[in-house]
């Protein structure tokens, strides 16, 4: 699998696997490896041959000249006219649904599929505000203090069933004070939190907005990978210049553990 890993990674090659021959486990392992890290370009093939040949022990390809074979049965057959057909073998490519850390890492076989595995499971999502953590279909996102409160913000709000906002959403309190607030609910108010709050002082401004949500949702994806990430990302919603944005996911899917 590594090995898999390893050659894959170079964008501009093209990874030819062959199942045929040795232990049928490795084979087993060969293909499972290409299935998780495989690309476009990527093939798996198996050499095929006919079922009354496989355990002729005399026949081992098909040779340039004549040479009979006696079959099973008594019959008579020309070694140089048995068909070997290299066929390919179609495989499911999941590598867009790993976590980046899977593709880079030294992840063992079973963790990587066990963090695979929870990519197909229906989506749900459980914050811990003690401990300002966040995971998603079990997996931990790795946040930044600032990061994971804007988040967790927007997991309270979808909870609790409030609008999507935009950055200028006149709301009581303004929305400034509302995540400053659960700021300091989840790390208190700490040196950082002073730095956050002179920051904010003037309330939200179009950027900070933009680059809490655009880093918040990077952090998801690189957890989660760009597929499975897509409900827990925060979406837009509504057209311009008043386009919107919240988190999506059903409020039954966010669990406060």
């Amino acid at each position: 699998m590594h090995c898999v890993r390893e050659l894959t990674a170079d964008a501009n090659s093209s990874l030819h696997v062959s199942l045929s021959g040795g232990r049928r486990t490795m084979t087993y392992y060969m293909g499972y490896a290409l299935s998780l890290f495989g690309r476009p370009q990527d093939r798996l093939t198996h050499v095929l041959v006919d079922d009354d040949y496989m355990w002729q022990e005399q026949f081992y390809y098909p040779p340039p000249h004549i040479q009979i074979l006696t079959k099973a049965d008594g019959s008579q057959v020309d070694a140089a006219t048995i068909e070997v057909t290299l066929a390919d073998i179609p495989f499911l490519r999941l590598r867009e649904e790993l976590p980046l850390e899977a593709l880079h890492s030294q992840k063992s076989f079973t963790e990587i599929i066990k963090a695979t595995q929870v990519r197909f499971d229906p989506p749900k999502v459980e914050f811990h505000r003690r401990r300002a953590q966040v995971r998603c279909s079990g997996v931990l996102i790795e946040f930044t203090p600032i990061q994971a409160t804007f988040y967790i913000w927007m997991l309270l709000r979808r909870l609790h069933q409030q609008a999507p906002i935009h950055w200028s959403s006149d709301e009581t309190p303004d929305l400034a004070t509302q995540f400053l607030q659960c700021y300091e609910r989840l790390f208190e108010r700490n040196s950082h939190y002073e730095v956050v709050a002179k920051g904010l002082s003037e309330g939200f401004s179009k950027s900070w907005f933009e680059e809490r949500k655009s880093t918040t949702n990077k952090a998801l994806i690189t957890a989660l990978g760009k597929t499975k990430a897509q409900p827990y990302l925060i979406h837009a919603q509504g057209k311009r210049p008043k386009t919107c944005f919240g988190i999506t996911l059903a409020p039954e899917a966010i669990e406060e553990i």
